[in-house]
C-alpha cells in the first residue's frame, strides 16, 4: 500500500477499513473465556433455526447460548462506552444487535435465483427536460 494518499487505490482503501473494522474484535477475540460446559441433562444445540424477520427480536430459550459474535461486538461496545449506560439500556443494546446479527443470518440463508431482476430500474438524472 503506498503511502501517498493522492495515489490510494479503492482497493487499497478497501483493504485499510477491512483491517480497520477487525483489529477491534480480533483484539478482543484473544481474551476470550473459555464456554462453560452444558449442564447434563439439557439436550445438545439444536439444528435448523427457524427464519425470523430482520427487526424482531432474537428468541433464546433459557440456557440456550449467546452469539458469539453478539458477545464480541457487545465487549468492543462496553470498552469503549462503559460509563455511558445503565445495566438495563445494555441489554438493550445486547437485544438489537442478536436481533440484528440473527436477521442478517436470515437474509444470508435466502436463496436468491440468478435471474432475478430489481424491482425498480435505476436511471440517472441528466439535467434538462425528462
Amino acid at each position: 500500500m503506498s503511502s501517498d494518499p493522492q495515489s490510494l487505490t479503492r482497493r487499497d482503501f478497501a483493504r485499510a477499513a477491512a483491517t480497520a473494522a477487525l483489529v477491534p474484535l480480533a483484539a478482543c477475540a484473544g481474551n476470550r473465556p473459555e464456554p462453560s460446559p452444558a449442564p447434563s441433562g439439557t439436550p445438545a444445540a439444536t439444528t435448523g433455526a427457524a427464519p425470523v424477520a430482520p427487526s424482531a427480536p432474537p428468541q433464546r430459550q433459557a440456557g440456550q447460548e449467546r452469539d458469539p459474535m453478539a458477545e464480541e461486538l457487545m465487549e468492543v461496545l462496553r470498552v469503549k462506552y462503559r460509563d455511558r449506560l445503565t445495566s438495563e439500556q445494555w441489554e438493550e443494546v445486547r437485544k438489537g444487535i442478536e436481533g440484528n446479527l440473527s436477521g442478517a443470518k436470515a437474509l444470508r440463508r435466502f436463496q436468491l435465483p440468478i435471474a432475478t431482476e430489481p424491482s425498480t430500474v435505476f436511471r440517472a438524472y441528466r439535467g434538462g427536460a425528462r
